[in-house]
Order: structure tokens, then C-alpha cells, then sequence
């Protein structure tokens, strides 16, 4: 049965919330979660952009040129090129060309007749240029990396913050239901000692009670009325918790009408499964492994960028070279097969900046492990804590029980020397008094037993999974 199998309740009607229902509103309208959300869609979106950027392009290019000689006025010296291709980034940080181009340039006499001595070179082919180091072949997928791995953290902080609300809104579900049986209970006490008073000032007027009495009875009784009060203040500031967490007006905090009641599972989560899941699930430390492996890649890109810059480049085509201006004509009837190769080298001749840059990229791995192996230490910790909670409190739930199956014993015990007229109606109230708060300590174990469950659930990644929630 999995753990969290009492949440999969429907709501019964439209004015009542059960515990399901409230966590399925607050997921959808929690403030803080729909700004996380937003947060998420941005970093989407990053993704979807840097992937754009390593798209192709279409480039077109054309220009004109004119040069007028003061020592020659009959003369003029024209030119004009013009190219045309599409280019595609390589995933190894070079750049694919492929497209034609071609210039044209001319030579105009004037001396009673034009003798113009034009030429023109036209090229069609495949151009690559390749960086080789200097970070080329990292740097090509960095903004995508980069994009992923800002993402995966956004990805994972929300499903932290989704699960520690839905810790919350649990935990504030239990506690306004304890807080109103609290105050059922402070309200009872009230009754019950506003009776006895009243029953102890006949008493006293018929000369079967002292004084005494009446004043220690209106002492319990302003007690009773004190710790309504504070009980009430107590459900109204639970009743606004809740209201805020799932994301409703807080004027609408005082009709939740919450209709489940804790019915933790039988079975216990465990121990060496439960720390398994949780370095495999559990968001904070998911963070910390990706701060490593963010810190590998940069220490990566430093080694890199160490490096000298070197880059080839190769091109193939067809080409046609013209004494005249029809070199298009000629590169489609009598073109010449073209290729071309080159190499460029780059070494810088200060090597203290590079070095300090890889000696950082080390102590920003080695800080990161650190962090990894701190988060694990710490959730090895914190899932022994929520652990022996789940313990602890399943000792309590048994104690409340028995607690409660002794108090209602008292009170039949009472109630049967009343009948035989061998006890009073203070025995019998008193007994009332303390079934009634064993009731409400039973309960409270309870929600604490539920919380425990849940905050283990929490940690080992799978309150969400539990509750089917994406």
C-alpha cells in the first residue's frame, strides 16, 4: 500500500475539503509555486533559445564600389560583389558554409571611344572552418549545456518547493483540525464547569457546600473561559495558514469546512531503502550533485582556454575567372574545380592569467564536492531524524489508545457507582473531562505520526510520486 494512499480521497461535496482536495488547490494556486512555475517557463525557454542559436542562417551580401583617378579624369575603376548561402554551426564549434559568390571589376578608358578591361571571379561550393582548441570544442555546446543545466536546477527546486508545500498544507490541514477539536474542547470545559458552578451554588444555598467550593469552582472557570479564548485564537490563526497556503482569500479561512481524519499506514518505510531513495530522489541533494557537475565543466572549460587557438579551415567547389563580366555563364559551361586549405595559430606569451583560471576551475570542483559530500551527510541525518520520529510517534499513538481505553473504563466505572448511587456527578464529569482529552492527545499523536510519514516521504523523493502530482 503506498504510503501516502489516505490522500487519494474525493471531495464529498462542494463545501467540504477533504485533505486531497486541499493539496490539489494549493499546488494549482499556491502564490509562491505559481511564481516558481514562472520561473520554470523562463528556463524553457532558455533551452528553446539556445538551441535556436545553433540553428541555420541565411546571409545574402552585395556591394559597389567606384574610384575616380584626379591624374586620369577618363578613367574610372568600378567594382561590385555580391554572395549568397545559408551557414550551420557544427556541434565540434565550427561552422558549415554553403552558397556561391562573386566579384566583378572594371576599368573604363575614355579617350574619344570606351575600351573597358573588365574581369570577374565567381565561386559555388562548400566552405568549413574549424576551430581545434582553445575551448572550440566545448564552447560550441556551452549555451545549450548551459541551458540544460539551468533547467535540470530550476526543474528540481520546484519539485523541492512542491514538496515541502505539500508537507505544509498537510501539516496545516492536521493542525487547524486539532486546533478546532481544541477548541471543542476548551469550549466542553466551559459547560462542564459553568454546570458545576451552578450546581455547587444550590449546593451551597441549601447548606451542602462552603464557600470553598464556589470560589475554587469560579477559579476553574475563568481558567475554562481563558483557555477558550486562547483556543479559539489558536483555530482562527490555523484556519488562516491554511487559507494563505492553498491560495485562497484569507476571508475565506473561517468556513473550511475539512472533513478527513489521520489514518496513518501500518507499515513503516524502510531503513536502508529509505536512504536509497533518497540519494536518488531527493531534490536538495540532486542540487548539489549538479553544482558538481557544473564545476567539472567549468574546470573543463579552463583547461581549454589554456590551450593555444588553432584553427583550419577547407573549402570545395567550382569557380570561373572571366576577362569579361560573364563569369556566371562561364562557372555553368567550362567551370574550374577550386579547393583551398589553411591553418591559424595563436599562442599567447603571458601564461599567468590561464593558469590562474584552471587553478580556480580546481578549487570551484573541489569546493562543490565538498558541498555533495556535506548535502549527503545531511540528509543521511535528517532521514534518521524523520525515522525515528515515525517511531517515536507510533509509540504515542499506542500510549494515547491505551490512555483512551483506560478513560473510557474510568468513565463506565463512574457512571455505574452513579447508577448505584454510590458516586456523584463530579466523578462522572471528571471522568468525561479526561476521556475527552485523551481523545484529543490520541489525535494529536496521530497528526504527528502523519506528519513524521510525510516528512520521511519528503525526503526520499516521493511525496509527489504518491500523490500521482507530475
Amino acid at each position: 500500500m503506498p504510503m501516502l494512499a489516505w490522500l487519494m480521497v474525493a471531495p464529498a461535496t462542494a463545501a467540504e475539503w477533504t485533505l486531497r482536495a486541499t493539496l490539489d488547490h494549493a499546488l494549482a494556486h499556491n502564490i509562491e509555486l505559481r511564481q516558481d512555475d514562472l520561473d520554470l517557463r523562463t528556463s524553457q525557454a532558455s533551452v528553446v533559445i539556445a538551441r535556436a542559436d545553433r540553428g541555420p542562417t541565411l546571409s545574402a551580401d552585395t556591394s559597389v564600389s567606384g574610384y575616380f583617378d584626379a591624374a586620369a579624369p577618363d578613367a574610372t575603376d568600378d567594382g561590385a560583389a555580391w554572395s549568397l548561402g545559408v551557414s550551420q554551426p557544427l556541434p565540434t564549434g565550427g561552422t558549415v558554409w554553403l552558397g556561391g559568390s562573386q566579384s566583378h571589376s572594371s576599368v573604363e578608358h575614355f579617350a574619344g571611344r570606351l575600351t573597358p578591361d573588365a574581369s570577374a571571379y565567381t565561386f559555388t561550393g562548400l566552405t568549413i572552418d574549424q576551430p581545434l582548441l582553445d575551448g572550440a570544442w566545448r564552447s560550441a555546446r556551452y549555451a545549450v549545456d548551459d541551458a540544460r543545466l539551468g533547467l535540470r536546477a530550476v526543474e528540481l527546486r520546484v519539485r523541492d518547493a512542491k514538496e515541502r508545500l505539500v508537507v505544509e498544507v498537510a501539516t496545516a490541514y492536521w493542525q487547524l483540525i486539532a486546533a478546532r477539536e481544541g477548541t471543542r474542547l476548551a469550549v466542553r470545559s466551559v459547560e462542564i464547569a459553568e454546570a458545576q458552578l451552578g450546581d455547587t451554588r444550590e449546593r451551597f444555598d441549601e447548606g451542602f457546600a462552603g464557600s470553598g467550593d464556589v470560589l475554587q469552582l469560579e477559579r476553574a472557570l475563568g481558567v475554562a473561559r481563558q483557555s477558550r479564548v486562547v483556543a479559539e485564537a489558536a483555530e482562527r490563526g490555523a484556519a488562516r495558514r491554511l487559507a494563505r497556503l492553498m491560495g485562497l482569500p484569507l476571508e475565506d479561512a473561517a468556513v473550511l469546512d475539512l472533513v478527513d481524519r489521520p489514518d496513518p499506514p501500518a507499515a513503516d518505510p524502510d531503513p536502508v531503502a529509505a536512504l536509497a531513495e533518497a540519494r536518488e530522489a531527493n531534490a536538495v541533494y540532486r542540487l548539489a550533485t549538479l553544482d558538481v557537475d557544473d564545476a567539472r565543466r567549468g574546470l573543463a572549460e579552463a583547461r581549454s582556454a589554456a590551450l593555444p587557438d588553432l584553427s583550419v579551415s577547407a573549402a570545395v567547389g567550382l569557380s570561373a575567372t572571366t576577362g569579361g563580366t560573364d563569369a556566371l555563364s562561364t562557372l555553368t559551361t567550362n567551370p574550374d574545380r577550386a579547393w583551398a586549405v589553411g591553418a591559424s595559430l595563436t599562442v599567447p606569451l603571458a601564461w599567468a592569467g590561464p593558469r590562474a583560471a584552471l587553478e580556480q576551475g580546481r578549487i570551484g570542483l573541489s569546493r562543490a564536492e565538498l558541498g555533495a559530500e556535506a548535502a549527503w551527510q545531511d540528509l543521511v541525518a535528517q532521514v534518521q531524524a524523520a525515522l525515528d520520529a515515525v517511531g517515536r510517534d507510533r509509540v504515542r499513538v499506542a500510549l494515547a489508545e491505551q490512555t483512551r481505553l483506560a478513560a473510557q473504563a474510568g468513565l463506565a466505572a463512574d457512571q455505574e457507582l452513579y447508577r448505584e448511587g454510590r458516586g456523584s456527578t463530579r466523578d462522572v464529569v471528571r471522568s468525561l473531562e479526561l476521556l475527552e482529552e485523551a481523545q484529543v492527545a490520541g489525535l494529536a499523536a496521530q497528526i504527528d505520526l502523519q506528519a513524521s510519514l510525510l516528512d520521511i516521504a519528503r525526503l526520499r523523493g516521493r511525496v509527489l510520486l504518491d500523490l500521482g502530482v507530475p
